[in-house]
């Protein structure tokens, strides 16, 4: 299985074509929203860089790999769809956009990274989100 080496979030990855240079424009590390149950709708990207567990191996390394979006209780609020990737020479960056997060509570929410073995679906990495919730203040007459 390929080694995860990171996962970031941002509004928008860029992949300069000239020299391929990956930047990522707004970090994504916490939302705020203003009322419980509302949901983020901005385009959110996570990003990943996973590298082939044996670098000498010229045979690309093929694997499935999912995105799940928790609550600070552990509950799936959000999920990708079971991805298929293969890694053609050393590493591979991959690109995932989510439209729309639920969220429900204030607190450290967590995108997770699984990728599927013999049937099951260990987490090989986790990244927090800050969830805060502000309520609108109320309307004076």
């Amino acid at each position: 299985m390929p080694h995860l080496l990171w996962t970031m979030c941002c509004a928008e990855p860029i992949v300069d074509q000239r020299n391929n240079i990956l930047s990522l424009i707004h970090i994504v590390e916490e939302v705020t929203v203003r009322a419980p149950g509302a949901v983020a709708g901005d385009l959110i990207h996570v990003v990943t860089l996973w590298q082939k567990q044996s670098l000498e191996s010229g045979e690309p390394e093929d694997f499935r790999y999912r995105i799940r979006f928790l609550s600070p209780s552990g509950e799936t609020l959000s999920a990708s769809p079971e991805m298929n990737a293969s890694i053609p020479q050393e590493r591979l960056r991959a690109m995932v956009a989510i439209q729309g997060l639920p969220l429900r509570q204030s607190g450290n929410h967590h995108w997770v990274i699984e990728v599927e073995e013999d049937g099951k679906w260990p987490e090989k990495g986790r990244l927090p989100l800050m969830v805060k919730i502000q309520p609108l203040p109320p309307v004076q007459a």
